[in-house]
């Protein structure tokens, strides 16, 4: 015996049901918990109020829509499991805008992040403001930063750059151009600058270990060639500091000739002015003639002097050390 055939619904009682279907998502649809709106409209989202009441809000810069983080998140268009999510929980009160960086032209780029290893391809520009003295700072262990690894470069208003690395091996920065330290704080003076841009060839600078304490260290030194005439007196040390100076002279006949060259050095002690000749120097023959003397300065300048009687030339050289 053959199976009942069931006729189908007539065309006419599918058409009405569609017709239903269509009226209900367009004039909204209500149960007892939530209240449907109808007709969606484009650039709306949908959006409900405390008492279950859904409307269409529109997406415009005057009324933002506000999403909570923990039921929003971003997943892969390939693959779903690779997820991006945002939390908000260390902003402060109030709202916080994030602004994204300026591309060159439309393109792909990538943000940093904090937690992250990463290399930046293009130059990192950081403009400190007039109260911001902490533009930049790193924090690590000793051996963190390899040989040459944190390097940068300072470009001031007006132009004139400088340069500088981290040596890991010899623990040492390797800086270009003048260095300047403030005692009291950066931008106030007094100042020390270290300008190294006369050296023609490498050089090595170690601090002497004399002990604890506070230890100066100042040498100034003048040197001439050439010279058949005497040395007007001028300022060997300007405003010196008042302490014991160690006064180093090194003079040569270079041409021989006649008579002889005093080298004289000048200066104020306790109890007034002082000038000592140190050395004289025949000029009879070429050769030379040194000698160092202590000094102790209470205050103004140390002078430099020669007096020339004579028709040979000779070279000067002198050396004044903060002791």
């Amino acid at each position: 015996m053959a199976a009942p055939t069931i006729p189908p619904f007539p065309a006419s009682l599918d058409r009405e049901q569609d017709w239903r279907r269509r009226q209900r998502f367009l004039t909204g649809l209500e149960t007892n918990f939530f209240k449907f709106p109808k007709s969606p409209i484009s650039g709306y989202v949908l959006t409900c109020d405390a008492n279950g009441v859904a409307s269409w809000t529109p997406i415009t810069v005057s009324t933002p829509v506000s999403v909570l983080d923990s039921i929003f998140t971003i997943a892969d268009n390939l693959t779903l499991t690779k997820i991006a999510a945002f939390q908000c929980a260390g902003l402060p009160v109030g709202t916080s805008t994030f602004s994204f960086p300026p591309l060159a032209a439309a393109g792909t780029d990538t943000l940093a992040a904090l937690g992250l290893a990463q290399t930046f391809s293009g130059t990192v520009t950081i403009a400190p403001t007039a109260t911001d003295a902490k533009s930049l700072r790193v924090v690590g262990a000793p051996n963190s930063v390899s040989v040459n690894q944190l390097t940068f470069e300072v470009v001031d208003p007006d132009g004139v750059t400088s340069w500088g690395s981290w040596d890991q091996v010899m623990y040492q920065w390797n800086l270009g151009g003048a260095v300047v330290f403030w005692p009291t704080g950066v931008g106030i003076t007094p100042s020390a600058t270290f300008d190294f841009s006369s050296l023609s060839t490498s050089r090595v600078y170690t601090w002497p270990n004399l002990g604890a304490g506070t230890v100066v260290v100042r040498t100034i030194g003048y040197s001439n060639t050439g010279m058949t005439s005497s040395l007007a007196s001028a300022s060997l040390v300007g405003s010196a500091l008042a302490i014991p100076w160690m006064i180093s002279v090194y003079a040569v006949c270079t041409t021989a000739g006649t008579g002889s060259v005093d080298v004289n050095i000048g200066w104020t002690d306790n109890v007034g002015a002082r000038l000592q000749t140190v050395v004289v120097l025949p000029l009879t023959s070429t050769g030379y003639i040194n000698a160092t003397i202590p000094i102790r300065v209470a205050s103004g300048n140390i002078t430099r002097s020669t007096t020339y009687t004579s028709t040979g030339t000779y070279a000067l050289y002198i050396r004044a050390t903060a002791i």
